[in-house]
This record gives C-alpha cells, sequence and structure tokens, in this order.
C-alpha cells in the first residue's frame, strides 16, 4: 500500500514489528487474527466481517458475531474468490430492518489492478452465506472497482458508493438494494475522480443521503460532497469541504468520513498535503451540507516526522464529536483520538492503541452503544482485528 507522506513523496506502508502478543487486552476488548473489519449492528448485536489470510488460495472474507466473546468464524467468500481487500480498499457490511447482513468487498481478477466488487447476504445471522453477485452493472468480469463504502438507510435499503473506471477513467458510482440480493442500476455521481481513496457515505431520515469523496479537478484532490433527499438517486452539485488547493501527482490513499451529531450539524475530516500545513482536518456543517465552516486542524504531519492518516469521525454515545486517527512515525504505529469540546475546541490527542491502523467506528442504531475496531499489526504473531466497545475505548496499550 503506498500513502503520500507530508512530503508529498508515496512510500510504503509497512506493518510495525511488534508482535500481536506484545499487546494485553484492554477492558471490554475482543481480539481474533485477521484484518480489516467492517462492523455492523443487526437486532442489537454487533457483527463482524474482516480479511483472514489463512485461505488455500489467498486472502478470504469471514464473518463473526461479537458477543462477548466472538463466535466462531464463518466463511463469507467462497473457495476461488480471493479478495484484495486492505485498508482503504475496505471490506463494507451493513443490516437490513429485518436483519439480514449484506456484505461487500474487492475480488481479484487477472492482470494489474484487475478486480470485481461482490456482494452476498445472510438471512441466518451470518452463518451461511449467499453466492457472490457483482455489485456493479458494467459487464466487467475485471477493470478497476475498488474504494467501497455502504450504509444502510432509515427506509430500508442498503446503498453503497465506490470507485471504478468504466469511463476511462476512475469514476464515483452508487447503487443501492432492498433485500441483498438484487441491485438497483448503477447511477454515477462523479465521471472524473481521484483514483485510490476511500468513497464515505451517511444517511439520514427522509431520504436524506450525504457522499463525500476526493475529487480530482485540474490535478487538485481536495475533498468534495454531495446531498441527497431521495436515497441517491438525484443530487445537488458537489461543494467542496475546503479549498485545500492540494495538487499532486501521486496516491493519497486516504478518503473522507462523516458523522452528524445530535444537533443535525455533519462533520466531515479528511487529510491533505497541501503546503503549509499538512496533516488531518475537521469541518462543520449547520446547513445539511450545503456550506461548511473553516477547516479546523486535528493533526499537523511534519516531513521527515509523524505523518497522521486514515481518519474516522464518530459521534460518541455521549454525544461527543471524535476523530480518530493514525500517526506514523520511524518505530511505531499509533491509533489516536481527539474529541470537540463546545468551549476549548478539539480536547489533547489520547493514544488509544500502538501498532494500530484504520480505524472505524460503528453505532448501533440506537445510538445508545457503538463500537470502534482497527488491526494491530505483529511480527511473527501475525495481524489481528482489535474491537473495543463505548464505553471502553480509552486508552490502551
Amino acid at each position: 500500500v503506498a500513502q503520500v507522506a507530508a512530503d508529498g513523496h508515496a512510500h510504503a506502508h509497512r506493518p510495525p514489528p511488534s508482535a500481536a502478543a506484545d499487546h494485553p487486552a484492554a477492558p471490554g476488548e475482543v481480539r481474533f487474527p485477521g484484518r480489516d473489519a467492517a462492523l455492523a449492528w443487526a437486532g442489537g448485536a454487533l457483527h463482524a466481517v474482516y480479511v483472514d489470510e489463512g485461505g488455500e488460495r489467498g486472502p478470504r472474507v469471514l464473518h463473526r458475531r461479537l458477543d462477548a466473546q466472538p463466535s466462531a468464524a464463518h466463511v463469507v467468500s467462497p473457495a476461488g474468490e480471493v479478495t484484495t481487500a486492505h485498508g482503504e480498499s475496505a471490506l463494507a457490511l451493513a443490516a437490513l430492518p429485518d436483519g439480514t447482513l449484506v456484505a461487500a468487498y474487492p475480488a481479484r481478477r487477472p492482470g494489474k489492478w484487475q478486480g470485481v466488487l461482490l456482494v452476498q447476504r445472510s438471512t441466518d445471522g451470518g452463518v451461511t452465506w449467499s453466492a457472490p453477485r457483482p455489485l456493479h452493472d458494467d459487464g466487467r468480469d475485471g477493470g478497476a472497482h475498488n474504494f467501497l463504502d455502504a450504509v444502510a438507510t432509515p427506509e430500508g435499503e442498503v446503498v453503497f458508493a465506490w470507485l471504478d473506471d468504466r469511463s476511462g477513467r476512475q469514476g464515483l458510482r452508487l447503487a443501492a438494494t432492498a433485500d441483498g440480493a438484487t441491485m438497483a442500476a448503477n447511477r454515477t455521481v462523479d465521471p472524473a475522480t481521484c483514483e485510490c481513496c476511500r468513497t464515505a457515505l451517511l444517511a439520514g431520515a427522509g431520504g436524506r443521503l450525504w457522499l463525500a469523496w476526493r475529487d480530482s479537478e485540474a490535478g487538485v484532490r481536495d475533498v468534495a460532497l454531495a446531498r441527497s433527499r431521495d436515497g441517491g438517486r438525484r443530487f445537488a452539485p458537489a461543494v467542496a469541504v475546503s479549498q485545500d488547493g492540494w495538487e499532486i501527482d501521486g496516491c493519497p490513499h486516504s478518503g473522507p468520513r462523516l458523522a452528524r451529531a445530535a444537533d443535525g450539524a455533519l462533520w466531515t475530516t479528511w487529510m491533505t498535503g497541501a503546503d503549509p500545513a499538512p496533516g488531518l482536518y475537521a469541518a462543520v456543517s449547520r446547513d445539511d451540507g450545503a456550506t461548511f465552516s473553516p477547516r479546523q486542524e486535528i493533526a499537523r504531519s511534519t516531513p521527515g516526522g509523524a505523518h497522521a492518516s486514515h481518519p474516522e469521525i464518530a459521534v460518541l454515545p455521549d454525544g461527543r464529536v471524535a476523530v480518530l486517527y493514525e500517526t506514523t512515525g520511524e518505530r511505531r504505529h499509533e491509533l489516536r483520538m481527539r474529541t470537540a469540546e463546545a468551549e476549548n475546541g478539539w480536547s489533547a490527542p489520547a493514544t488509544l492503541a500502538a501498532d494500530a491502523t484504520y480505524p472505524r467506528w460503528s453505532a448501533r442504531p440506537d445510538a445508545e452503544t457503538g463500537a470502534l475496531v482497527f488491526t494491530r499489526h505483529g511480527g511473527e504473531g501475525g495481524s489481528e482485528v482489535v474491537v473495543r466497545r463505548w464505553p471502553d475505548l480509552g486508552p490502551g496499550r
């Protein structure tokens, strides 16, 4: 995986050297072998799909139900489908109102950067899964299909967003399903985007849907947002979240994230490498995404020093807005969190975990609890999925 550091150059993303066993479990923590998990709540239960390296032919997708102890692993992707999911190139998991789980993931096809996005559903809590179907309707068993996100809407659909190159370059596509088995026709939201950053979806009542992505206008890789009032069938013209002016001939590999607070404020966070202040930022919209506040600095990236990337934004059950993010230094990765304080800007950074990457937050639909998931990389011990439920997501080892 390539990242663009503060100096604007691509660098290899190498797992930290420490073994997973070097980190005793924090209170309320669930851990199991694997990496790059996605979470969803169904009927009050927490579910995860994740990448397992132990498949005979290569990485595969597995499922676990996460009670006090995780269930046995259930195979999602069938034999012969090798997933290429990793970090930004994510898995997706969502639940329909009847408890049906819908999972999507990228799968390999012959040739460089060739792949498909596959969808499967489970109607028995993740124990068994349907045969995979393509998410995209361009008829290609190959091409570039990747950088996926999904959201369950209050109206009972799962909406997917992703990037593919069906028009000759990467563009932003959208599709929805009401049952996990049949998919509505794909829609193009933006025919020309940045090539390699994850998309971000957020749903609200009344058919409201927000979609954020890293755009590419004349080489400028700033974040755009579009909003819909009919579940994504039509979108208002996209707006720039911030005029960072990041011009780069490279692969940022770090997309935006979205969250909506109890007061209706729409929050977003993203990474930029634009001088003179590369790093992570957040901004808030109080008019449903039509305009955004000036950006607020979360973490600065410094040439030759720490690099901040892969942010997540969450509304915690106590109402606070939190940005979780990864910092990369010479010796280790760390997962950190800052919370928005009404009178005092942002809290000081709190370190939640070491040797940790790609934080993702999932709130239960009633917003009374939630869970944080991340990957902890090890040496000979391999990687593990780590899940911390609210309120036990504080500083850990």
